[in-house]
């Protein structure tokens, strides 16, 4: 596949929204438990914690005095993990709910930008499998990261691209490569007591050496790594929200379908 045919697709992929119904709760808000739910898009690219500038916006001057973070639940109250792209976690979590309802519950007098570190965090980790070196990430002079930064969770695919021309073109052309790879079973149901647990949902972060396991078939990569007999064809397979050929090659998925953080994630989700 060209280049050019692999950029058409990450394009499209940048350009998926998913539509979500945001309920807010706070005790420190006297009218919190009457607030309206809000009503928002966000890229399904962004980390989940890259919603929460759109939130505080729209809730404007319902927010109380002093610095404030969120944190995001599903309709199961289950805690979403801030650093994994949005629609990944919807397509680990959910079976087709639109909008996706989730509550959002407020920290009071928090200090800094959760979101941002993890993600920033995320990008230096994939640097370093990538090249060798995070330096690439941790010399990014603020302009450029600030930039980077709001490209991602706008969903804005050429911004992002040219806030990342220092290292872009090395993280393009690495000899290596992250893959995350997610497993749940569909009958195992996630709730408040047990929330998002490794008993309940599997993930494997693997280095992937592009000229070696990347070359192999997805299909065996996955039986290896997840280490079952049985066909893959019963469970469902997804990444960005897409089903695809499991003959394809790990490189091929990576160069069309991977995050903004430079990582692959598959979400496998069994019978």
């Amino acid at each position: 596949m060209t280049n050019e045919k692999a950029e058409e697709v990450q394009e499209a992929l940048w350009s998926g929204f998913l539509p979500l119904k945001v309920q807010v709760e706070d005790d420190g808000m006297e009218s919190s438990a009457s607030l309206p739910p809000l009503y928002l898009q966000a890229p399904r690219q962004a980390p989940v914690g890259a919603i929460q500038e759109q939130v505080l916006h729209l809730l404007g001057e319902g927010l109380p005095a002093g610095s404030v973070a969120l944190t995001f639940w599903d309709t199961h109250q289950v805690h979403l993990n801030s650093n994994y792209p949005l629609g990944v976690v919807y397509d680990l979590l959910e079976s087709g709910e639109i909008p996706w309802k989730l509550t959002v519950k407020c920290t009071r007098d928090h200090q800094g930008d959760e979101a941002r570190d993890q993600f920033f965090n995320a990008l230096k980790a994939a640097s370093y499998a990538a090249t060798g070196s995070a330096q690439h990430v941790i010399t990014m002079p603020t302009a450029e990261a600030n930039k980077l930064w709001d490209a991602c969770r706008a969903g804005k695919r050429q911004e992002y691209k040219d806030a990342a021309t220092s290292f872009h073109d090395k993280m393009e052309n690495a000899q290596r490569f992250l893959v995350r790879v997610f497993c749940r079973r569909n009958k195992q149901k996630l709730d408040s007591d047990r929330g998002w647990s490794s008993k309940h949902i599997e993930s494997k972060l693997k280095v992937v050496a592009a000229e070696k396991e990347g070359l192999m078939q997805t299909r065996q990569a996955l039986k290896d790594w997840l280490q079952v007999d049985t066909d893959l064809e019963t469970a469902r397979l997804t990444i960005a929200g897409i089903p695809f050929p499991l003959e394809l090659s790990l490189v091929q998925l990576w160069r069309l379908l991977r995050a903004p953080d430079y990582t692959l994630y598959i979400v496998v989700r069994w019978p």
